[in-house]
């Protein structure tokens, strides 16, 4: 449930400071698992792997995909209007391309990402950590079997998970980029199954479980929701499908009732 209630909202933010200040206060996450009963994650597949069962896709359109892969592989990113140059080194989440500066690395809720105080466009970082480009890479792994693509996947992951523990910095502010981060993650797994090892894959559903929570905390409730409120319910569901943990069935149904809800008032 999300915490909108004043006095819950206050414990809830003086709980997150103290897990931002010491992550040893963050309660224990449970054994985790991807839920391999929920059959749409493997369509497809091949032992849970992308097999030749996919669609045929046009043969420019694959190779326009792969020349855009091979810039990512580079770190290369292009996003509203602008650009990110990670060439020859890791990739910094925080950067803001304009400036040419890092957002603050505090306790995400001290953050001003809004008004005159704030740095710059918040909307261009958090672009780039949503992710959506992993996909692309998972798609040119498929088409030419070349697994460069499928590891970029995972050391992008990796990169992104020790870099923004949870409540620190820009990527814990908003439920809906959360929410997005989150889809990606997701839907690149049938292209890392088989290559993710098992201290990573432990880190890869733990953070989903980390931010699926995240949402279900911070849920863009109001007297007027909007079209954000919609994104971060179907994470909810999408993360109680696939994640075989104690909060996924209550994700799942969370979700649901929301999206049954908004559709007939937002739609």
């Amino acid at each position: 449930m999300a915490v909108t209630n004043k006095v819950q909202r206050m414990r809830y933010l003086r709980k997150a400071r103290r897990i931002y200040e010491n992550p040893a206060c963050m309660d224990e996450i449970p054994s985790l698992s991807v839920n391999r009963k929920n059959r749409i994650f493997f369509s497809g597949c091949k032992n849970g792997s992308v097999s030749s069962g996919t669609p045929a896709i046009d043969e420019l359109e694959q190779k326009d995909e792969i020349k855009q892969a091979d810039e990512l592989l580079e770190r290369k990113f292009h996003f509203l209007g602008h650009s990110f140059d990670f060439r020859g080194g890791d990739i910094q989440w925080d950067l803001d391309p304009v400036t040419g500066k890092p957002w603050p690395d505090i306790f995400s809720f001290d953050i001003a990402f809004r008004g005159p105080q704030r740095l710059s466009d918040i909307k261009l970082p958090w672009e780039l950590a949503k992710m959506q480009h992993l996909f692309l890479l998972g798609k040119a792994h498929y088409y030419t079997g070349d697994q460069r693509y499928a590891s970029e996947i995972l050391h992008q992951i990796d990169s992104w998970i020790h870099a923004n523990p949870p409540f620190k910095g820009i990527h814990w502010i908003s439920a809906l980029e959360v929410g997005m981060r989150v889809n990606a993650f997701i839907m690149v797994y049938p292209f890392i199954r088989d290559l993710i090892q098992p201290l990573l894959l432990k880190q890869y559903l733990n953070s989903i479980y980390l931010q699926a929570r995240f949402i279900e905390d911070n849920l863009s409730e109001s007297r007027f929701p909007n079209n954000h409120l919609i994104g971060e319910a179907f994470t909810l569901v999408l993360a109680g499908l696939f994640l075989k943990s104690p909060s996924s069935d209550q994700w799942y149904r969370k979700g649901l009732k929301i999206l049954s809800e908004q559709v007939s008032r937002q739609v």
